[in-house]
């Protein structure tokens, strides 16, 4: 009976609460009613702010920096794939060498690595008696057009050799640390850049000297370039 008569009087007080008790309200009943439902409506809108607050803490993320010294690449590629949107790490040194963390290895043409352009063969083919034969017979310029086989071999590797050379001498910009893939990525799109550069460069090169001869009209001894009919 006790809790059953403390229920009935908390539910009262709680129907009759007024925190806007004035003397109005106590007096007249439309403002006693109107105070009453002004403490019900601040009581929810108190409430339901209280409750946006709490949840919003809750739900808040804490941003927490945590520094580690001189990170081995393990370590550095388990936090990279954790936190990679967040990551940052400062590299001591902005610029590096390509060539302290590339290699490349390239391959001609396989004439260019046989025994058609060895010394060997073009000795084996030249004829001192080259006047003597007609020169629609390959034997009066067989000589002459190896050793210019072997002369545009040597030329490609050179241009090859050259471009390497200045790829693995170009420096590597960047103020963070780089992940493999990006790293990856960066030096595809600079060995494909390579590649193409070299082969344009070798060709204009060729064309270059092509034009120069058909320009001069230059006719070499061992009759390589043209001939007259």
């Amino acid at each position: 009976m006790k809790l059953r008569a403390t229920l009935r009087y908390l539910r009262t007080r709680l129907v009759e609460l007024n925190l806007f008790e004035n003397s109005a309200s106590r007096t007249d009943i439309h403002h006693l009613r109107t105070a009453i439902i002004s403490t019900r409506v601040y009581l929810v809108l108190l409430i339901t702010a209280v409750s946006i607050l709490i949840l919003t803490t809750a739900l808040e993320q804490t941003t927490q920096t945590v520094t580690i010294q001189s990170p081995s690449e393990n370590v550095f590629q388990k936090l990279y794939l954790k936190y990679s949107s967040t990551l940052q790490c400062p590299c001591n040194q902005v610029e590096t060498l390509y060539k302290t963390f590339t290699t490349i290895s390239y391959k001609l043409h396989p004439v260019c690595s046989s025994v058609f352009v060895s010394s060997t063969w073009i000795n084996i083919l030249f004829n001192p008696d080259i006047a003597y034969f007609h020169p629609l017979d390959f034997r009066s310029s067989a000589s002459g057009q190896f050793q210019l086989l072997t002369s545009l071999c040597l030329f490609a590797n050179r241009t090859v050799e050259n471009a390497i050379d200045d790829f693995l001498s170009d420096t590597l910009l960047s103020p963070q640390i780089l992940s493999i893939s990006s790293l990856k990525d960066q030096s595809e799109t600079k060995s494909q850049f390579l590649k193409t550069s070299t082969s344009y460069t070798y060709s204009r090169l060729l064309n270059l000297v092509r034009g120069i001869t058909h320009m001069n009209v230059l006719l070499p001894a061992m009759q390589t370039s043209m001939m007259h009919l």
